[in-house]
Parts: structure tokens; C-alpha cells; sequence
């Protein structure tokens, strides 16, 4: 019942910020960190379709290339649109420059995700395997390369 009433009150929350950064976008066009902030909460409300064009642009700021990148990834593989995920965090994944900060471990970890989303296991497994490396206890690396590794037979 109260994760219930949290996950309300968040989705209501989202929307109250989404209609503001809304309003302040059409005020500030060109700055594109508030697109950034729309397609966030658009995220929240898992309006994926509508998250993804607004990562694409918000790409484009210099400042915001890594995490609009990444969330651009996230949204298309929450979308369903898996080898569109891929592609957007491979490139990232071969573009990031410093291996084994916050950023990377959460790059190559989405990069797993949607790699098994794909069914490329081997390669889910060693960008799991790298995250691991940085991190053991990142978010549910652990049980994802154990999965992995030793599949369950379906009965």
C-alpha cells in the first residue's frame, strides 16, 4: 500500500515538473538542458517514444552528451527498440574516455542490458564482466552474470 502511494506520488510529481519545464523550455528554445529535463520526466512516466527525440537533441550540448546519450539508450530499450539501443551504447561505451568512473560503470552496464536484451550473451557477459571488475557490487551485476553463466534449463 505504500509503495503504492510513493509510486503515485512520484508519477504525480513527474507530472507537476514536466508541465514546468514545459513552460520554461518554450521561454529558453535553445537551451537545450531543459529539453534534457522533459525527456526525464517523460522517462518517469515511461512515455518512452516521446523521451527519445528530446535525448537526441539534447545529445548535441557538449554538457550533456554522456547523459543524454545513455538515457537516449535506456529509452530506446525500454521502447523496444533494442538494436537502436545497442548502437547508441556501443558507440558511447567506445567513446568514453575514463574507464571505471561512475559514468562508464553505468554505461557499460546498459550496454549489457540491452546486449542481452539482444541475446548477445558472450559480449553481455563481458561488459557485465567489466562493471563487475570496476565494481562487485554494482546495482545486480552479480546475479546477471551468474544468470548468464549458468542458464536454468526450461522444463
Amino acid at each position: 500500500e505504500m509503495q503504492q502511494a510513493f509510486a503515485e506520488f512520484e508519477r504525480s510529481r513527474a507530472t507537476e515538473e514536466l508541465a514546468i519545464f514545459r513552460d520554461v523550455a518554450d521561454q529558453y528554445p535553445t537551451e537545450l538542458r531543459y529539453r534534457f529535463e522533459i525527456a526525464n520526466r517523460l522517462m518517469a512516466l515511461k512515455e518512452y517514444g516521446e523521451a527519445i527525440p528530446l535525448y537526441q537533441q539534447s545529445s548535441q550540448d557538449p554538457k550533456l552528451r554522456v547523459q543524454a546519450t545513455l538515457r537516449l539508450g535506456q529509452a530506446f530499450l525500454f521502447a523496444d527498440f533494442v538494436d537502436e539501443a545497442v548502437d547508441t551504447l556501443r558507440g558511447l561505451a567506445d567513446g568514453y574516455e575514463i574507464k571505471g568512473d561512475d559514468n562508464a560503470k553505468e554505461i557499460y552496464y546498459w550496454f549489457a542490458r540491452s546486449l542481452e536484451a539482444k541475446q548477445e550473451i558472450p559480449t553481455a557477459l563481458k561488459n557485465y564482466s567489466q562493471v563487475a571488475q570496476w565494481d562487485f557490487t554494482y546495482r545486480d551485476v552479480q546475479g546477471r552474470i551468474k544468470k548468464l553463466r549458468n542458464p536454468t534449463p526450461t522444463a
